[in-house]
């Protein structure tokens, strides 16, 4: 099964999860070679990266997102050089990743989401980017 399909069912299925948000950022870097839709949003996105740190007890999982003069990478590993780091728990993350946001209001609120520096315009830049994943995989809820 092709990384597409694997996030596409697991988005259609809401069984995407925490450890599949390192995928779902190398889908991105895939589909802005493909996909006219996140190749745009890529180009008017302002250049950043952005770490993810997931808390799990069996040790951090680091996912990265860049957006570099329109172009994507992601995937796992840590970079020493973003712009935004967010630490989040492991339920936090597959709430970010599902999109639930009476979850994710939840866990802003209890201190399970930290995002360093909070700079909305580079999150709205990714969230775009995650549009744009939806639009292609002709998912209706992300």
């Amino acid at each position: 099964m092709s990384l597409k399909d694997e996030i596409k069912k697991k988005l259609e299925d809401k069984t995407i999860g925490a450890d599949d948000l390192p995928k779902l950022f190398q889908l991105a870097k895939e589909l802005c070679e493909t996909d006219e839709e996140v190749q745009e949003a890529a180009e008017d996105a302002e250049d950043t990266t952005i770490q993810m740190i997931i808390e799990r007890d069996e040790g951090n999982l680091n996912a990265f997102i860049s957006i570099e003069e329109g172009k994507i990478d992601g995937g796992e590993g840590l970079k020493d050089d973003a712009d935004i780091t967010i630490t989040v728990t492991k339920d936090a993350a597959s709430a970010l990743a599902k999109r639930d946001r009476s979850a994710l209001m939840e866990a802003f609120s209890s201190g399970s989401i930290k995002v360093e520096p909070m700079d909305i315009g580079r999150l709205q830049s990714l969230r775009a980017i995650i549009d744009a994943i939806r639009e292609s995989l002709e998912i209706e809820d992300l």
